[in-house]
């Protein structure tokens, strides 16, 4: 007797022979298989198609600004603008210098608006720009401010100040007038002149 006789005649095959339930669960399970080997190789198929979209996209892209002109005078105004931009950061020669001119900054152009004002350095963080190098400093301020003074003390940090901007803020008008401020200065350091 070969292997195939025995198989026929085991029990495992008489039994599944003459189970109708059993037949139809196999069935159902090998159905469930196919379906979800089916549904595999799609989705991996749409995830390669939307890949190679991808990179015909940008294919097409580096195409098209190959065939752009590259306009010299507008790249040089542009460089000459951001220079400009550039003066608009005083220089400092190192972080620390950076802190201490925050805090002096912070001091005369809002310190003599505060009552009972407490300036803290919370710290400094080096950016990198391009080949320039800047310094973050962060400083908390706190104390009260009239409310007659509040509008003075923000034109410090309005959007025509490229160097400083509020973080976060708090302030109590007409209970305590007090104000706690975390503020952002940014200095270029002198080298990037």
């Amino acid at each position: 007797m070969n292997f195939l006789d025995t198989l026929k005649n085991s029990q495992l095959v008489t039994e599944y022979n003459k189970n109708k339930r059993l037949q139809w669960m196999i069935l159902g399970i090998a159905v469930i298989i196919v379906i979800s080997a089916i549904k595999s190789i799609v989705d991996d198929l749409s995830e390669s198609k939307l890949d190679a979209s991808n990179q015909l996209e940008l294919l097409a892209r580096l195409n098209h600004s190959t065939n752009e002109n590259f306009d010299m005078l507008t790249f040089e105004d542009i460089t000459k603008q951001a220079e400009e931009k550039m003066l608009e950061f005083s220089s400092v020669a190192s972080a620390s210098v950076a802190e201490a001119q925050g805090l002096k900054d912070i001091d005369e152009k809002i310190g003599g608006l505060l009552k009972r004002k407490r300036l803290n350095l919370i710290g400094s963080d080096e950016l990198k720009f391009g080949r320039g190098t800047f310094w973050s400093v962060r400083i908390e301020i706190s104390g009260q401010l009239e409310e007659s003074d509040f509008i003075q003390m923000m034109s410090f940090f309005d959007n025509t100040q490229l160097t400083t901007r509020i973080a976060s803020m708090q302030y109590s008008p007409k209970t305590s007038n007090s104000i706690s401020l975390v503020v952002d200065l940014i200095y270029r350091r002198v080298s990037d002149v």
